[in-house]
């Protein structure tokens, strides 16, 4: 019994602990809450006390400054009414105290003529014109060029371009060197060897200060077979290739290259009816998005850049030049590969020549091996626009930047 009874006198012990340690740690707070209290009442009346002193101290100074200003009050206002003039406040006290905070706020200000002249700008040079983003709008004959961009020891189009630009002033030997780098030097398209073009952008950074100057000087310095038709300014981050909707390309082709038939006279031949149709079906298999894998070089099986989006392909009536039909192929397209526009027309020639069988356009598209897709020349291929109707709608509508249309230079491209 006695065991049981230690061990239950334990067990209440332990249970009463936690309540004995809660019960201390209320009056605790408690304690410390109402030390707080006292201590803020104490500082309270402290504050209250040193301030009431303070007035009482200052009451007699305070009512004596107040009766010199209504004094000095009086007594002006009596002048001012002696002088016939009006007076702006009413004899108070409010109003003594307000203009006498007024004269102590203007007597504290620095006079105007103590400042010390500031230096004349007179003397200084003249800041250069900030370099902005420009846009040459250009047309130029790709016979005698190896293609857009520039290459050693080659003549090329942007080789020609740079070199005037450098000859004029209009760049320096660093931008001439690295043009990408230091000139934001970016081409809308990169034509082929051969390949002309009537709608080419360029855009680079310069200041721009006289546009007519810059295109005349420009143009003084190329060959008459590369013209500058303006320059225009376009926004900060304006970027001519990815910024172009779309680009046309036209393709002039004689009609006799469609005859399989050996010809006693390449003026002599005239299209047949049936053969234009035919060609007009091969080119209804480009719109669409499609691989073209077999339409490029340098590009591997599975590179998923090979594929490209067709807004449109047709070939028009046919002409006659100096004797010679031709058919004028166009072709619209978001972007093109190399050589990709040239393997299209002679992959139709062929079919149409019945140098291949319908079935190669499938194939071709298949991509799953290499095939000899032909080419044709490069001489009948040319650039003919370029679609900026996003920018121009957002930017040049909007905000007033120059259009970029080619259309307006219809007399120059004919």
């Amino acid at each position: 019994m006695r065991l049981s009874g230690s061990l239950l006198q334990q067990v209440g012990k332990q249970a009463y602990r936690p309540k004995r340690l809660k019960r201390v740690l209320n009056y605790a707070v408690f304690g410390f809450a109402a030390t707080c209290c006292a201590y803020s009442g104490l500082l309270l009346f402290n504050l209250a006390s040193g301030v009431f002193q303070y007035q009482s101290k200052r009451r007699p100074e305070i009512e004596t400054q107040k009766r010199e200003l209504e004094a000095a009050m009086q007594e002006k206002t009596a002048i001012e009414r002696q002088a016939g003039l009006p007076a702006l406040l009413p004899p108070s006290p409010m109003a003594s105290l307000l203009r006498w905070l007024g004269n102590l706020f203007l007597s504290r200000l620095r006079p105007l003529g103590r400042r010390s002249p500031r230096p004349s700008r007179a003397a200084s040079p003249p800041r250069p014109a900030r370099p902005c983003r420009a846009a040459l709008m250009m047309m130029y004959s790709g016979s005698g060029y190896a293609g857009m961009q520039r290459q050693p020891n080659q003549p090329t189009v942007e080789g020609a371009l740079l070199d005037c630009l450098l000859a004029g002033g209009h760049i320096n030997a660093g931008q001439f060197a690295q043009p990408r780098q230091q000139l934001g030097f970016i081409t809308a398209s990169r034509t082929d060897s051969g390949v002309s073009a009537l709608a080419q952008l360029v855009t680079l950074h310069h200041d721009l200060a006289d546009p007519g100057a810059l295109v005349r000087d420009l143009n003084s310095r190329l060959p008459d077979s590369f013209r500058v038709l303006d320059a225009v300014r376009v926004t900060k981050g304006f970027n001519s290739r990815y910024r172009v909707l779309n680009r046309t390309y036209a393709y002039y082709c004689p009609t006799f290259a469609l005859c399989p038939d050996p010809l006693p006279s390449a003026y002599a031949y005239r299209i047949e009816p049936d053969r234009l149709r035919h060609l007009r079906y091969c080119l209804s298999r480009f719109p669409g998005t499609r691989n073209y894998f077999n339409f490029t070089c340098g590009r591997l099986l599975d590179d998923p850049s090979c594929a490209r989006y067709i807004v449109n392909s047709w070939a028009d009536e046919p002409f006659l030049y100096n004797g010679l039909e031709f058919v004028e192929i166009r072709i619209v397209g978001q972007s093109f590969m190399r050589h990709q526009i040239r393997k299209m027309i002679g992959l139709c020639i062929a079919v149409v020549r019945g140098q291949y069988e319908p079935s190669a356009f499938d194939a071709a598209f298949s991509a799953k091996r290499r095939l000899n897709v032909p080419r044709a020349p490069g001489l009948g291929l040319l650039l003919f626009d370029l679609n900026y109707a996003i920018y121009n709608r957002e930017y040049a509508a909007k905000l007033g930047y120059p259009t970029l249309d080619w259309a307006r230079f219809h007399r120059q491209r004919q």
